[in-house]
């Protein structure tokens, strides 16, 4: 079993995290999100859904990491993930602390024009999958890069192993906060990888 984690859960972007996990390969895996929304959200019954007041994004990371007992990875509710995700981590994460990918790609939203982000240290991004024992690393209470620390507290404790085929997309658009439109100047090609379900939904933002 997998779990897979969302910590941020806003109503307009809920079409697009379900769709992320459900295109997903591996049949052992659940959804558990932590919903602050101001409105409640109206989940499917199959999703393990957590409501509490917490501050930042790590604080809301660590309090899923410590209700779960299984291997997991994180599902942001903007991001692409190829369907295979899952089942290539799967097969490696009883071996290697995370499996995942050095690099991703910032997506423009409305164009679909692309920008490459490569770590220039040996770090997996949250596009990972990630061994249970990696929930024992703790997110420090940083005022920024939070993700990046804990990224970092997991690679200096094992061995990852990377694979491009576990590349995944940041989506680059107005409320998202990391990847703003018009901050970000794409110079790589159109990504070609979205399907008609992430198609139509693109084109309506």
């Amino acid at each position: 079993m997998i779990s897979c984690l969302s910590v941020t859960c806003r109503p307009n972007w809920q079409p697009w995290l379900l769709h992320q996990f459900r295109k997903q390969t591996h049949d052992a895996r659940k959804l558990v999100v932590f919903d602050d929304s101001l409105s409640p959200q109206q989940w499917p019954s199959d999703v393990i859904v957590h409501r509490a007041k917490l501050g930042s994004l790590g604080e809301k990371r660590q309090y899923l990491l410590d209700r779960i007992d299984t291997p997991f990875a994180w599902f942001d509710d903007d991001d692409w993930f190829p369907a295979h995700r899952l089942t290539i981590g799967a097969a490696m994460v009883e071996r290697v602390a995370a499996m995942g990918a050095r690099d991703g790609l910032f997506i423009d939203a409305v164009t679909h024009k692309t920008r490459r982000l490569e770590t220039g240290d040996p770090v997996v991004f949250n596009g990972a999958v990630f061994a249970a024992h990696c929930r024992l690393h703790k997110f420090q209470p940083l005022h920024r890069g939070e993700d990046t620390a804990w990224m970092g507290l997991v690679t200096k404790d094992a061995m990852i192993c990377s694979s491009p085929e576990m590349q995944h997309g940041w989506l680059s658009h107005d409320s998202n906060v990391t990847g703003k439109r018009g901050s970000i100047s794409f110079e790589g090609p159109k990504f070609r990888k979205f399907d008609a379900f992430e198609q139509a939904f693109l084109s309506g933002r």
